[in-house]
């Protein structure tokens, strides 16, 4: 088995880059199209998609084909057995993946076939449809990452208020109930139920006459939309007790999409002086 993986790893390294319409697709991880010419329709999936033949297999009137993309395992079949009997031998149930740069991807459609797939909108939601050899449809959704970026910077800007205003509630509302922080040298984990009581000392010591941003905070999110990191400069300047502080923080903050939305998982920070 270690040998089989590691043999269809280098086959991946070894393979040569290769111009695809779809640019990372993401969902579903696994879908399987009927047809009767396999030839045709491993040809367009692999010109579609990306990837290789992982595996065939053939019988008395049926063929199977294996591949794999970066972002699907797709399996086309051939069944004659199928079609004798009155069956539904051709075709799936419908199909959808996401791309990042749909117009993109529609430049890179045009070049290959000479013919541009329209692209519709029905509300916020962005797509266009395909048809593969054997007149399948394929629907491709625009994923919508700036739209997160937005949110994680808006709960960027709420963390920092929350520090100006001593909201402790809108603090915790932020994150995960387990987060993971990275600073002065050491890795920890924490839950909400003791940051709570930290979190309540500290604010309560605490003044801050300046908690702001020194530059428009880095925000990424993956190709899949369910992690996503911020990178931060933030001035920090106020009073606790007697004693007086002012510092520039440089933190990443990451995040992870829940069913409740963007939760930050944590944080990894360093100081300096102003």
């Amino acid at each position: 088995m270690m040998r089989t993986l590691l043999f269809l790893s280098l086959l991946w390294v070894a393979m040569p880059s290769q111009a695809q319409w779809i640019e990372r697709p993401t969902g579903p991880a696994y879908f399987a199209v009927l047809g009767s010419d396999l030839d045709a329709l491993e040809a367009w999936y692999l010109e579609a998609f990306g990837g290789y033949r992982e595996s065939a297999a053939s019988g008395d009137g049926f063929e199977i084909r294996n591949l794999i993309s970066p972002g699907a395992r797709i399996e086309l079949i051939m069944d004659q057995r199928m079609a004798d009997a009155g069956e539904r031998a051709r075709g799936f149930f419908k199909l959808g993946v996401s791309t990042g740069d749909l117009d993109g991807m529609a430049d890179r459609v045009e070049a290959s076939t000479g013919e541009r797939p329209r692209v519709l909108s029905i509300g916020s939601a962005r797509f266009l449809q395909l048809r593969d050899p054997e007149g399948n449809r394929v629907q491709i959704f625009e994923s919508s990452p700036r739209r997160d970026e937005v949110l994680l910077l808006a709960m960027h800007a709420e963390l920092l208020r929350a520090h100006r205003d001593n909201d402790v509630e809108a603090w915790m509302a932020i994150e995960a109930d387990t987060t993971l922080s990275v600073n002065g040298g050491e890795i920890s984990f924490s839950h909400a139920a003791e940051r709570r009581s930290e979190r309540e000392a500290y604010l309560g010591s605490a003044e801050f006459e300046i908690y702001r941003d020194v530059a428009e905070p880095e925000v990424t999110v993956s190709v899949d939309g369910t992690l996503a990191w911020l990178a931060a400069e933030v001035e920090v300047r106020g009073r606790m007790g007697d004693a007086t502080f002012h510092d520039v923080w440089a933190w990443v903050e990451l995040y992870r999409k829940t069913d409740a939305g963007w939760k930050l998982v944590g944080n990894a920070s360093n100081r300096r002086d102003p």
